[in-house]
């Protein structure tokens, strides 16, 4: 199971708080410890595929995407699937949204402007942006992350893990969506309790741009340079961050060599999204 004990090398085990970035302990066991011969309760490892989910919104286009984990402090998970466009515009007035898009192409409009995703793309829509999205095929798959406190890129090495003027891509006003007749506009709250406006126009139609500042954004996976250290690799570095502190997002595709440490995140539960 492990190369670790198949090689006759102990098992490492890293403790840490704040992620990786605060205290550290490191001990080699004599056993894997993530064995076992029975879990039951909330914190037993869980799969998904997120082929084989059917959210709500694959097959109602009215619907909103499916919530599949919630945290404690307000950080939520969902699950979107449309084969149709929204027929609704969306402003969620208490998170910042991060879209992953898994597969298909996806065009967003937003009320600051509109961009195109594809595959492998972090979407970043902050709190109180109005948006729809849509299928640019027959389908798509995405996983978004809801966070109630503002979502930021924050690499530790921001002029080499990413390239911002070449690689971050924000939304562009397009004159072309009309002004409409009546649109329904969804408040989107986290305890959903949602306010619902019939809007007299289409809140997304606009006319320019007058700041150099957009809010909406995105940046494709294959843009984030990996960091590690040789020989054996090392931690991860998040590339983006809450002002709270409470989500980081790393890129884990950087490890060169064979099992890493069994890691003890003390201060985190861990999503991993395997594309």
């Amino acid at each position: 199971m492990s190369d670790q004990t198949n090689s006759g090398e102990p098992p490492v085990q890293l403790w840490t708080r704040d992620g990786f970035m605060g205290a550290i302990s490191v001990v080699t066991r004599s056993t894997y410890a993530p064995d076992y011969l029975s879990v039951e309760g909330p914190h037993a490892p869980r799969r998904a595929v997120l082929d084989r989910l059917i959210p709500d919104d694959q097959d109602d286009a009215q619907a909103l995407p499916t919530t599949v984990a919630t945290s404690r402090l307000g950080v939520k998970l969902l699950v979107s699937g449309r084969r149709k466009p929204m027929q609704y515009v969306v402003r969620n007035v208490e998170a910042d949204e991060i879209h992953f898009i898994q597969s298909g192409h996806v065009k967003f409009e937003t009320d600051v402007g509109c961009l195109t995703a594809e595959e492998g793309d972090f979407v970043c829509i902050p709190r109180a942006i109005a948006y729809r999205y849509a299928p640019m095929g027959d389908a798509m798959r995405s996983i978004i992350v809801e966070s109630p406190a503002a979502l930021k890129l924050s690499p530790p090495a921001p002029t080499g893990m990413l390239n911002v003027a070449r690689d971050v891509t924000y939304a562009r006003v397009d004159p072309e969506i009309p002004v409409g007749g009546p649109t329904k506009l969804i408040l989107k709250t986290s305890d959903g309790d949602n306010t619902v406006f019939t809007m007299p126009h289409d809140p997304l139609s606009l006319g320019m741009k007058l700041s150099e500042s957009v809010p909406v954004w995105k940046l494709n996976l294959n843009k984030i340079q990996v960091l590690t250290y040789l020989p054996e690799g090392g931690p991860p570095s998040p590339f983006l961050s809450s002002s709270a502190g409470d989500v980081l997002m790393f890129n884990l595709s950087s490890r060169i060599s064979s099992r890493p440490p069994i890691h003890i995140n003390a201060d985190f539960d861990e999503v991993i999204c395997y594309v």
